[in-house]
Formats: C-alpha cells, structure tokens, sequence
C-alpha cells in the first residue's frame, strides 16, 4: 500500500473545495494510497467518491462545536501518525493546525482565500489571529501533485 493521506472537511455537501477533494482523494486512491475522508460537520456527500476512499463521519454525527473538532482531528492523528493530513476550508485548516501542534504527521493546508479575512470576526479567530499570521507567514509552499500522483512541495 503507497502512502497514508487523511483529508478533513467540514462537509462534502457540494461546492469548489468538496469537488477538489472528491477528484483528489480519488486519484490518491487509484495510484494505490490508503486514503480516508474525515468528515467533521455533516455525514452527507454530495460528489461520488471512489469505493476506495474510507469516509469516516464519527466526528459530525456528534455535532460537534470548535473544540470538539480539534480533539477529533487531533485524536485522528493520533490514531495515524504516519499520515499526511491535507485540509481544505478556512476554519478546517486552523483546527487541524491547532489539532497537529507537537504531533508528528505532516499537514498540509489548501488556504483558497485572503487568510486576513478569510473569517470574519469570530472570537477564537480573532484571538489568535497574529499566530495564524504568523504562522500562515512561516509555513508558506507551493504543493504540486507528480503525474504519479506524489506530493512534492517547495518553499
């Protein structure tokens, strides 16, 4: 079996970043990685995923708030520390960032919009919003995906 990828959404009710991740997690699966969907807000998915893809939808079947989501992710890591964990959506990207501190998987965030305004005025956002600067900052690379389906990264 190639490589471990676990993806996490909030949902795959439909849009731009769910169709990304259904084609995505699909071709990881044909080129013979183990593939997970990682569900953290709702159980529905809106784009056939390949029968491959293992859907797991125990976090958003407790209906989970910030912090419930964060343990979860966190917990998943745990459970699969030689994953590569790859997150889309503004809120699902903090939360496994936050999830992934002092552990060993290796994250990768699909940051779409302007992360300065990419969440409003939430309070936890806000809170912390020089650290996700900062982090955003330091952390920033270009992913690329082989024809051979390999993440490749570069600074």
């Amino acid at each position: 079996m190639g490589e471990s990828i676990c993806f996490i959404m909030p949902t795959m009710d439909g849009g731009g970043a769910e169709r990304v991740v259904s084609i995505l997690s699909g071709e990881f699966a044909r080129s013979g990685c183990d593939v997970t969907l990682f569900l953290t807000n709702s159980t529905h998915t809106a784009y056939a995923l390949d029968k491959r893809v293992h859907v797991d939808t125990s976090c958003a079947e407790s209906n989970p708030n910030s912090l419930d989501q964060i343990k979860a992710i966190r917990a998943k890591m745990r459970a699969m520390p030689n994953t590569v964990f790859i997150s889309f959506m503004d809120s699902q990207n903090l939360f496994t960032l936050i999830a992934g501190i002092g552990m060993r998987n290796r994250i990768i965030i699909s940051q779409r919009n302007d992360p300065h305004r990419a969440f409003g005025k939430r309070r936890l956002v806000m809170a912390i919003h020089p650290l996700r600067t900062a982090w955003y900052s330091k952390h920033r690379m270009h992913l690329s995906i082989t024809p051979n389906m390999r993440l490749v990264s570069t600074v």
